[in-house]
């Protein structure tokens, strides 16, 4: 009778592996937390906003007042009301020279340096937009330095005469006269995945042809890595690297579906690097790694040797 057994350098191994794999994460033991009270008694919050590993904190503005999509109600379909909005400011410490662009759907209004605006709008649903610029009027880099919000400007209108009346000209705006004779108004809700300007997408995105995109052109999507060929295709942004090459942006990238080894991307380089490899017989990744027949097979990325 044939018996199986697991030898003991597998054994061994085996361990050994182990041990390697989590040396990192055991090597220093984590901490209990310090109690809240203590941490504030001791850690400047100001400090640690503007210290995290090592980056001043950036300029940044909020839209305080009026809540988005506040409704607000004009007294007729032709009149204008003025909509009121404040910002808070937050700059590090010994900033000078900000000034805050104000835009009224996707339309620069004017820059000043108050904390508040008083926009002048129809009927509609319409885009608020804070932005804070340099001295020479230059958007800044980072998303905090600009903030949106919609309200919507109601109106009394005629419930037989249909919606057309209550058109604010916005092509991601719904409208709706809603109400009977004894009372009706405009109503305004959304379009899905529609912008009408750029300050409607995303900070860095585009708007074209009413869709908010990653790209235009292919200089806007360079991921800085010389192994890539970088693409803008259909306004989504594509990383391609030549077939068989170790070029990444990521770990994920980088797995080459070996179980017996340990790949990550060196981000600094743009490369794939193998961290660690075994051997048989302490990992395999098919029956020819364990003597190449079948009575020692390979399972579970180990060699069973049968005797």
């Amino acid at each position: 009778m044939r018996t199986t057994r697991i030898s003991l350098v597998l054994f061994v191994a085996m361990w050994t592996f182990a041990l390697t794999a989590c040396e990192e994460e055991e090597t220093t033991p984590q901490e209990t937390p310090p109690e809240a009270t203590d941490l504030a008694d001791t850690v400047d919050a100001s400090e640690v906003v503007e210290e995290v590993a090592g980056v001043a904190a950036a300029p940044s503005i909020d839209i305080t007042s009026p809540a988005n999509l506040q409704l607000f109600s004009a007294t007729d379909l032709d009149a204008t009301i003025a909509v009121n909005v404040e910002v808070a400011i937050d700059l590090p410490e010994g900033s000078v020279g900000y000034d805050v662009a104000y835009y009224l759907d996707g339309v620069w209004q004017d820059t000043t340096d108050a904390d508040s605006y008083a926009f002048e709008a129809g009927i509609g649903r319409h885009h608020l937009a804070a932005m804070l610029v340099s001295a020479d009027g230059e958007g800044l880099p980072n998303p905090e330095s600009v903030a949106s919000i919609h309200v919507r400007v109601g109106a009394p209108c005629d419930a037989s005469a249909g919606s057309a009346q209550c058109e604010d000209g916005l092509s991601c705006s719904n409208q709706i006269c809603v109400g009977d004779a004894d009372g009706a108004s405009c109503k305004y809700g959304p379009v899905t995945n529609c912008c009408d300007h750029d300050l409607e997408c995303d900070f860095g995105q585009t708007c074209v042809d009413g869709v908010c995109a990653d790209c235009v052109s292919d200089a806007q999507c360079d991921d800085g890595l010389d192994c890539t060929t970088d693409s803008c295709d259909a306004g989504v942004c594509v990383h391609t690297s030549p077939e068989g090459s170790d070029c990444c942006a990521s770990d994920a990238d980088c797995d080459d579906g070996d179980s017996c080894s340990q790949e990550a991307c060196d981000i600094s380089t743009g490369q794939c690097v193998t961290t660690a490899t075994l051997a048989p017989p302490a990992c395999c990744a098919s029956n020819a790694d364990c003597a190449g027949v079948a009575d020692h097979p390979c399972r579970l990325s180990l060699c069973y040797y049968n005797s």
